[in-house]
């Protein structure tokens, strides 16, 4: 895996909401440094590196998650989304103030947290380029936030934005044959084809504190992690408290990948192949239907029509 380069992302200051707000129209994305408590990241970092050294993903005594050369297949990410860190780090004071600064009214963070941790030379799990808003679709102010838990080199898979991707509208995703997902063991990654769409990749050195915000149409993906390291990072959406939350945000991962395995198994009885049944769980998310027969029956022949 090579090295990629692109350009620098913009700090933005917290404080300065107007501008805030204007950059965000115009880039679809706010980069902060420095704006979350680091004792408190740090402290989530450690707790994913003690479970990760007895799983014998990272080596011992170190203050770095330094990589052992294990393989994804060995990680059994449960007790990390068990961490009552994570959501700490989200229920926090100081993101609430900037995210209420931002938006300019009370806000509502996600429970489906996802915790990533991008192996060195895995070019199967590097995330494809992406939209947020076409795995959550029906929230129009929705964004996401993304947390660096360590400091992220440009050689240890930051995240990339396109810079004003988001005046682009939701593009058509297909199914990446070569990359597969974090969250679910096996399924394939859906993604966009960038990359003769000209776009402007920015990215940064990244440390404990900094927080990325950005739109849910703004395209995103992973570099290459050419490192060491096994790179630490949190990523979760917020809205406005005043629109209702969807039933995916208000979810867990865990609860999330149980709801997923529960309808899968349903609608798979019911004669559905995987693609069809990706467009179905997307829907049902979106509409909060139960993972029950009945519902996923009525909901397969609306869709089939």
């Amino acid at each position: 895996m090579k090295r990629e380069s692109c350009g620098e992302l913009r700090p933005s200051d917290p404080f300065a909401s107007d501008i805030c707000r204007a950059r965000y129209a115009e880039d679809g994305y706010l980069f902060f440094r420095r704006v979350l408590d680091k004792d408190k990241v740090l402290q989530v970092k450690r707790d994913l590196m003690h479970i990760l050294q007895r799983q014998g993903l990272v080596e011992q005594n170190r203050d770095e998650p330094i990589w052992t050369g294990a393989g994804y297949e060995q990680i059994d990410d449960e007790p990390l989304y068990e961490l009552d860190s994570c959501s700490a780090l989200f229920d926090a004071a100081p993101i609430h103030r900037l995210l209420e600064s931002l938006f300019g009214e009370p806000v509502f963070v996600a429970r489906c947290i996802t915790i990533r941790f991008a192996l060195p030379h895995d070019p199967v799990h590097v995330s494809a380029a992406h939209q947020d808003g076409f795995y959550v679709p029906g929230v129009a102010a929705l964004r996401t936030l993304w947390v660096p838990l360590m400091a992220i080199d440009h050689s240890a898979a930051p995240l990339a934005v396109a810079a004003g991707s988001h005046k682009m509208g939701i593009l058509e995703h297909v199914e990446q044959k070569h990359l597969e997902s974090y969250i679910l063991k096996g399924r394939k990654q859906s993604g966009i084809s960038w990359q003769d769409r000209g776009l402007h990749w920015l990215s940064a050195n990244f440390a404990p504190g900094d927080v990325l915000i950005f739109h849910r149409h703004t395209i995103h993906r992973a570099l290459p992690n050419c490192s060491d390291r096994v790179r630490l990072s949190l990523d979760t959406r917020c809205h406005p408290r005043s629109i209702p939350p969807t039933f995916q945000n208000q979810r867990t991962i865990l609860e999330l990948r149980k709801y997923r395995q529960r309808a899968l198994e349903i609608a798979t009885g019911l004669g559905a192949e995987q693609k069809f049944f990706e467009q179905l769980i997307l829907e049902m998310m979106q509409r909060g239907i139960a993972a029950e027969r009945d519902p996923i029956h009525n909901l397969m022949a609306e869709l089939e029509e």
